[in-house]
């Protein structure tokens, strides 16, 4: 109970201080990433693929627009016992469509908002109402 106590601690200290420490949040232009955790206590193991692109359209008084997609492709190897069922969960693709404006509120402080489209779905079946997020 103790170490639990202290982690949280930990963790919130961390969290609050962040505000502090941080100077600026950059948005990624382009990203590839290849993740793999392999099975240790669990017969189970997770891949995924992740490809990012962003394209900033510049504006008027340094306000930008800015369009990109974002596509996963998640492997499952489900090999352990579940309460539902995992046959259909082997491979899990995820798209997004990344719209966001940001403009300069002041010398400071860079203001912006986005909106993101998802699409979530095995693929083996025709899209539905639930693939949509």
């Amino acid at each position: 109970m103790i170490e639990k106590l202290e982690f949280k601690k930990v963790l919130m200290l961390l969290f609050m201080t962040s505000f502090y420490m941080a100077h600026a949040q950059l948005t990624d232009l382009a990203r590839l990433e290849y993740s793999f955790i392999p099975k240790s206590n669990s017969e189970d193991q997770y891949t995924r693929l992740r490809a990012l692109l962003n394209y900033p359209i510049e504006l008027k008084n340094d306000s930008y627009f800015i369009v990109g997609g974002e596509y996963n492709r998640i492997l499952l190897n489900l090999e352990d016992e579940y309460d539902f069922e995992t046959s259909g969960l082997n491979k899990i693709h995820i798209i997004d469509l990344n719209l966001a404006y940001t403009f300069k509120w002041n010398e400071k402080w860079r203001f912006g908002v986005k909106f993101n489209p998802r699409i979530a779905s095995t693929l083996t079946h025709k899209l539905n109402s639930d693939d949509f997020l």
